[in-house]
């Protein structure tokens, strides 16, 4: 296998008190040819204190004023060093062999980027204990079934889980207008221009924590609405696929009932909307 160098950007907004954790469990890969790019989201924290108490020369700290998730990780791509990038979440954690054995699968495939499951947490505010919700993909999902129709209806890809060449990533940019479903729009464009291959084992552990960014339920009704304007020729010719996009966003919601409503009302509007000629087909 060749050693390539891959760049792992780390986009951070105060996350001093866990960031240590991220970034120890990249620099604990089994694969050492590596750098860390911590791009710092305008903290009023200590996060670059905490950073620069991390006695590792693979990682590197930069500071932008407050932008987004989206910018950062785009201006880490614009430093990385690295043939490869793989993205990481500042409170999340990966296993010692994501980086192995991505690599190993990207490399060996011949694709573009590689995708690998996820496990998520929930961290309860007052004990600090953490629940297994699910792991993504599902553990009985068949590989066939990985395709871009499966994709729009349900997303299966986290940002974590990506590696690939870094000429797909300059190419295709994490777009700052997504409020939330950052991942989802992302993988949905690798899939429409690029080659993926999936490797089965769970490498990246998320924890959802109560500041999360998803746990914020506006934000998402704002991005699955970009998503949908964004996909809008795909979902006009593919009906029964955006009627089971609308249903999981639909399931996503049901603690939140009058969101809820308002999602469906909105949504029915859109779907029912008349197309001029002026419309894409």
């Amino acid at each position: 296998m060749h050693d390539e160098l891959v760049s792992v950007v780390i986009p951070s907004y105060n996350r001093a008190y866990c960031i240590a954790d991220s970034v120890g469990s990249v620099l604990d890969q089994t694969y050492g040819n590596l750098e860390v790019i911590v791009v710092d989201d305008g903290s009023n924290d200590n996060t670059e204190e905490v950073v620069a108490s991390i006695d590792d020369g693979r990682v590197r700290y930069v500071r932008q004023n407050n932008a987004g998730a989206c910018v950062a990780r785009n201006h880490g791509v614009d430093l990385a060093r690295g043939s490869l990038i793989a993205f990481h979440d500042s409170d999340d954690l990966w296993l010692p062999q994501k980086l192995e054995r991505q690599v190993h699968a990207l490399q060996s495939s011949g694709a573009d980027f590689c995708y690998c499951r996820i496990q998520t947490f929930r961290e309860d505010s007052r004990t600090g204990l953490r629940r297994l919700v699910h792991i993504m993909p599902k553990e009985n999902v068949e590989l066939a079934d990985l395709t871009f129709e499966r994709l729009i209806e349900r997303n299966f890809i986290s940002t974590q889980v990506l590696l690939g060449h870094r000429d797909i990533f300059v190419e295709e940019r994490f777009d700052p207008q997504m409020p939330r479903l950052q991942d989802w729009d992302m993988a949905l464009r690798l899939f429409r221009r690029f080659i993926p291959v999936f490797e089965p084992e769970v490498l990246v552990s998320q924890i959802i924590r109560p500041d999360s960014l998803s746990s914020d339920v506006s934000k998402f009704c704002q991005g699955l609405e970009l998503i949908e304007q964004k996909n809008e020729d795909y979902l006009f010719l593919h009906k029964d696929v955006h009627a089971k996009m609308l249903f999981n966003a639909g399931m996503a919601l049901l603690g939140h009932p009058i969101v809820l409503a308002r999602l469906i009302r909105k949504r029915l509007m859109w779907v029912n909307r008349p197309r001029g000629r002026e419309s894409r087909a």
